[in-house]
């Protein structure tokens, strides 16, 4: 009899796994998704506690390479790399796109468009954010265009000299 592990084949493989498991002789009875393993920690460095920089395997390598660079003569924060934040529409990103449409309107017939946006519900505004939010992931994604960046978490310092 085989054992899977959840989105695994027998051999370590990632697998789909389907009801019941595909693989033969494994007991998994129930669908499971494919959950990812996560990322390995990654550390950085920083003289100002503001720009962090380098990816390392440990915190301590991350110091020892910031101590190097700074000749051992500062105070040296470390952190944890965590995944930036995707940008995404805002309320008031939508708000805005619909006042330059409909001021646009105006511009171009005069009375006619007022009010022509106005009695929009909450519920279709936040539609209508959600729908401009997929449009711009994917935009971001078939450009490359994903950010780079990452955000600096479990920040510790550590003062010159100890």
């Amino acid at each position: 009899m085989t054992t899977c592990s959840p989105g695994t084949t027998p051999n370590g493989d990632v697998s789909t796994l389907t009801d019941p498991c595909a693989i033969p002789g494994c007991t998994l009875e129930a669908p499971l998704p494919y959950v990812p393993a996560p990322k390995p920690v990654k550390y950085c460095w920083s003289d100002d506690e503001q720009y962090f920089d380098g990816e390392y395997e440990t915190r301590e390598e991350a110091l020892e390479v910031g101590c190097d660079a700074r000749n051992k003569e500062a105070t040296i924060w470390t952190g944890v790399q965590a995944p930036a934040r995707q940008p995404k529409f805002t309320r008031d990103d939508v708000d805005e796109i619909i006042e330059r449409k409909q001021d646009q309107a105006i511009d171009q017939v005069g009375d006619a468009a007022e009010g022509w946006l106005a009695s929009i519900t909450t519920e279709k505004l936040e539609e209508l954010r959600v729908g401009f939010d997929k449009v711009f992931q994917a935009w971001l994604v078939k450009y490359e265009l994903k950010p780079t960046w990452f955000e600096v978490i479990d920040v510790q310092e550590h003062p010159f000299g100890e």
